[in-house]
């Protein structure tokens, strides 16, 4: 594989970095090969150096998971499950002026899903602690399963993707779904009231632009909505170089709280603010522990993984996931 050097932080641009991890295993099909993770001194964010050229990049991603159709929600279930269901959607109902249904009362809903931290902080991220607004474009909406989500929740949802395969099994499943880079679809015109980015900066060589790109596309006062690795995470701090999510060589940057807050700052937006997260921890344990193995772990590592979690609802930074939203800043005289 063709690779270039990385001498530079993307966030900061400083040149000053220390050898984080000198072999991170590669995760993409082939001859084994191990990858170098540098940490910025200034900002500590961590790259890959040297990391894949950009011709390179595509081929990453031809036996990835977002290729897989995607597993529209359709009819209640029947049984606990259609309970669990109706009381979620009752829940973000009443907390995201959603309309997802079936759906229990939203008032006694949002009462019994507050008194259970984890239900709350998985169902808050999995609907992007958004509050249903007009129009959302989600960038690197891979096969669509949020575009279903949001829609369902009265969104209108649009989502864009580099991956030509993700984007037909997105369209496959019935959503506005389109293979256009987010500079491209930001040069149209379209101003939205949300973008959400969901574990997509870690995958590009210029974090910051993408962010850029980003307060292009929200019209003045939008939100963004934006989920990555955290390297100050249980997850990094107990497996090292063996961490799933830091997926070498298809991430090029892992941040931190700290470096993630520059990166969005930096593209110009304000009122950056840390949200909970949970749900992400257990599957990357998983990951970690069984070398990409999704099957239920033993029982140690369950339980390890749920005291993490619980420790990451307690102080975020220490969650596997940093999840923000953040705002692009209002304009005076702007119509929409």
């Amino acid at each position: 594989m063709r690779t270039v050097a990385a001498d530079r932080c993307p966030i900061c641009a400083a040149g000053v970095a220390v050898v984080l991890h000198e072999a991170v295993p590669s995760h993409v099909d082939g001859p084994p090969s191990t990858w170098r993770l540098c940490q910025c001194s200034e900002c500590g964010a961590a790259r890959l150096d040297p990391r894949p050229s950009d011709d390179e990049l595509a081929g990453l991603y031809l036996d990835y998971y977002t290729h897989e159709p995607s597993q529209p929600e359709g009819g209640a279930p029947g049984g606990l499950a259609g309970i669990r269901r109706r009381l979620r959607n009752g829940y973000v109902n009443a907390r995201f002026d959603a309309c997802t249904q079936p759906a229990l009362n939203a008032v006694a809903a949002r009462a019994l899903v507050w008194l259970l931290a984890r239900t709350r902080a998985v169902t808050d991220r999995t609907f992007r602690h958004l509050r249903v607004d007009g129009r959302l474009l989600d960038v690197g909406c891979g096969e669509g399963s949020f575009l279903d989500l949001a829609g369902r929740a009265g969104w209108q949802a649009t989502g864009i993707d580099t991956d030509p395969e993700a984007v037909a099994a997105a369209q496959r499943a019935g959503v506005d779904a389109r293979c256009e880079t987010l500079a491209e679809h930001a040069a149209g015109g379209s101003h939205y009231d949300a973008v959400t980015i969901s574990h997509v900066l870690e995958h590009v060589p210029d974090p910051v632009a993408l962010l850029e790109d980003a307060y292009v596309a929200l019209r003045p006062g939008g939100t963004v909505w934006i989920a990555t690795p955290n390297l100050l995470g249980a997850g990094h701090r107990h497996y090292g170089a063996q961490w799933w999510p830091l997926d070498a060589p298809r991430h090029l940057v892992v941040f931190s709280p700290a470096s993630l807050r520059r990166a969005v700052e930096g593209a110009g937006f304000i009122d950056v603010r840390p949200r909970d997260t949970a749900g992400f921890t257990r599957h990357d344990f998983a990951m970690s522990e069984q070398r990409g193995d999704p099957r239920t772990p033993p029982l140690g590592v369950r339980l390890r993984a749920a005291f993490a979690e619980r420790l990451g609802l307690l102080r975020r930074a220490a969650a596997d996931e940093i999840v923000v939203v953040a705002r692009r800043p209002d304009a005076p005289g702007w119509e929409q």
